[in-house]
């Protein structure tokens, strides 16, 4: 029997990219090589709390650029209490400017827990690329 994992889930984003974030964003790095080495190409993280799309998008910016050429995708995924729990946080971070790596990971429950229906795919910003 073979096992795979199809996606590591590697915890929050900073609020911001540059000296802020490093050392969150080398830990999520780290766990970005531990997924591929088990052959997954997909890592979830989580947006914080506070701060703003913009500020996320630049940390975003910051680990795209950290991986380099890693057979991988970056997946943000909604969450209630964080910058993404409804639809519209999600629509604000797309509006400034994701790279191509940068996808949606989509927990139905968590949107239903927010107030929202995860089967209504026209009030996101993409399709899902990982779905819980």
């Amino acid at each position: 029997m073979v096992m795979s994992v199809a996606a590591v889930r590697a915890g929050v984003l900073p609020p911001e990219g540059g000296e802020v974030g490093v050392e969150a964003l080398t830990r999520i790095g780290e766990l970005a090589a531990m997924a591929r080495s088990l052959d997954c190409s997909v890592l979830v993280v989580e947006t914080p709390a506070s701060g703003d799309p913009a500020g996320v998008a630049r940390a975003l910016r910051m680990l795209d650029g950290a991986l380099g050429g890693a057979a991988l995708d970056l997946c943000v995924v909604n969450a209630p209490g964080t910058l993404l729990a409804v639809p519209e946080g999600l629509h604000a971070l797309w509006g400034e400017g994701l790279p191509e790596r940068v996808g949606l990971a989509l927990d139905p429950g968590r949107a239903l827990l927010a107030g929202w229906n995860p089967a209504d795919l026209d009030v996101l910003p993409e399709l899902p690329r990982h779905v819980y």
